[in-house]
């Protein structure tokens, strides 16, 4: 078996153990299943970095460095005052250690795999998105009170937006608004022969978003559709990117018109969530939840207080003294992981974008990067067990060098060499004959 194929059996794990979840078939949590799993990638990037004939990259050193922070801060819960317990390191390690295993093992795949893999990541995203919507429409009761039960808080109609949002995989989370963005750079980046695969994709991740709720994943893929818009799934012609506008557009209208036929009063609360929510979500996360404790944390611990200590998890477990750090990734990251930790990691993405930009698509890859980033500003998506397991991989193929093309003057020299050798030859083989 190929390593193309054993990525793609590990990411599949991610959607039946979801699926397992809901259904009552899985007892306990998730990381159960999916943490002995990841010994897949962690094999494969291993072999990857342990490759004596490699040349590792930049970005690769980047990366490494930031995971050996990560790995270290163990040492920071034993520093005096330090309002958590050491316990919540394993919450760091499953959350923000193991998928960074994904950056090398995607390292290990070719171009081709790579385009495989991410075709049937997004097929897989698109089946995921639909079932996501069955269930908001069809069973939304028996749903929300799995979700009561995984969230441990009560659920009204008015938090009918969770619906999407507290399950912790990539089936109908919060996965789904924060990286349908990616999902849709990715639709196009993969380059489907079919191009109504491609618009299917991209609608369907669309509409799934708007039934979040979610206002960063909302905005992130307003922005990658406009971007699909412009450049154009395979550079076509204006009518054809007008036609995909109208077939997006048909599908996003008619999809709202059959949620709101099952499920009355849905896109109501859309409105207050993106004007009232909004301005109260801003002064939230910059006051109260995200941004104030995060620097407060800063002040008192500036190299961090370790991995993990203030993600949601821990929160609730009651392995700290001090809260959460709410809505604010890179917030969160500087308080785990300190100024070096935030540096760290602000310098792979800055690599990363670097790459990009020496990639076919560079437009694309950065408008991929720019929206993790954008929603990074905002919410914990990075927290999410699948998110992050995507994200990077996605980094692992930006990484990964594409051939040079041959300029079409060029290719008529070669083409008149390899013509004129083969004359050669023919003719060195008649005068021996």
């Amino acid at each position: 078996m190929d390593n193309c194929r054993l990525l793609m059996a590990y990411f599949t794990l991610f959607h039946v153990v979801g699926l397992a979840k809901v259904f009552g078939w899985l007892h306990g949590s998730v990381a159960h299943v999916i943490d002995p799993a990841t010994i897949i990638p962690a094999s494969l990037g291993s072999i990857y970095l342990l490759g004596r004939s490699r040349r590792h990259s930049a970005l690769d050193m980047a990366v490494f460095v930031y995971l050996l922070f990560s790995l270290g801060s163990v040492l920071a819960y034993l520093l005096p005052g330090n309002p958590c317990q050491i316990k919540a390191y394993l919450y760091g390690v499953h959350l923000f250690v193991l998928p960074v295993s994904l950056f090398f093992a995607a390292k290990s795949l070719d171009l081709s795999q790579q385009r495989r893999l991410l075709r049937y990541l997004c097929v897989l995203s698109m089946l995921a998105m639909s079932l996501g919507v069955y269930w908001h429409m069809i069973q939304p009761g028996y749903y929300l009170q799995f979700l009561a039960g995984e969230a441990y808080s009560t659920m009204d109609y008015s938090q009918d937006w969770q619906l999407f949002h507290r399950l912790g995989s990539y089936f109908g989370s919060t996965s789904m608004g924060s990286i349908a963005a990616i999902t849709i750079c990715l639709c196009v980046l993969a380059e489907f022969r079919s191009v109504t695969m491609t618009r299917l994709i991209m609608a369907t991740m669309f509409v799934g978003v708007l039934l979040t709720h979610q206002r960063g994943g909302f905005l992130a893929s307003a922005v990658a559709l406009a971007y699909v818009v412009v450049s154009g799934p395979t550079n076509h012609r204006m009518r054809q990117q007008v036609f995909a506008v109208a077939m997006c557009a048909a599908f996003v209208i008619g999809g709202a018109i059959a949620v709101e036929h099952f499920r009355e009063g849905t896109l109501e609360q859309l409105f207050p969530r993106y004007t009232k929510e909004l301005k109260e979500g801003i002064a939230n996360v910059t006051k109260d939840r995200g941004y104030g404790p995060g620097m407060a944390y800063a002040v008192d611990f500036p190299l961090g207080v370790g991995l993990g200590a203030t993600c949601s998890a821990v929160d609730r477990a009651g392995l700290t003294q001090r809260g959460q750090v709410v809505d604010a990734n890179f917030m969160r990251i500087l308080a785990d992981l300190g100024i070096q930790g935030l540096a760290s990691f602000l310098f792979v993405l800055f690599l990363a974008s670097y790459a990009a930009l020496r990639k076919r698509r560079s437009k694309g890859w950065i408008v991929l990067i720019a929206s993790v980033c954008m929603i990074c500003l905002v919410t914990n998506t990075l927290d999410q067990v699948y998110v992050p397991h995507l994200f990077w991989f996605v980094l692992g193929c930006i990484d990964t060098p594409e051939p040079k093309l041959v300029e079409p003057s060029r290719r008529v020299e070669l083409r008149r060499g390899i013509r004129v050798s083969s004359d050669a030859e023919e003719l060195n083989v008649s005068q021996i004959g």
